[in-house]
């Protein structure tokens, strides 16, 4: 089901809702991912599944949930670095 989420980025873009998961495309890959937060903790389970890779992300703050599996991923695929800070702040 879409949930009208377009950030107007061809890196990230058009989201839709399956199960409980966020579907999403990132940077022409499928990025499946559920998150959550609360008093003094913030998670993210993602992963692309086409890639065959996953990131779980568990920190005691919040302002990372998307930046730190972007960069991951920028990473692990080889694909040139994106200052996700800059663009998600």
């Amino acid at each position: 089901m879409p949930v009208g989420v377009n950030v107007g980025s061809k890196d990230l873009f058009d989201a839709s809702y399956g199960m409980g998961w966020m579907i999403q495309g990132y940077r022409g890959r499928r990025w499946i991912h559920h998150g959550g937060s609360g008093r003094g903790y913030c998670c993210t389970v993602s992963f692309l599944p086409t890639e065959g890779v996953g990131v779980v992300q568990l920190t005691n703050g919040p302002g990372t949930r998307e930046t730190v599996p972007f960069n991951a991923y920028d990473r692990l695929l080889g694909l040139s670095p994106i200052n996700w800070n800059q663009r998600t702040s």
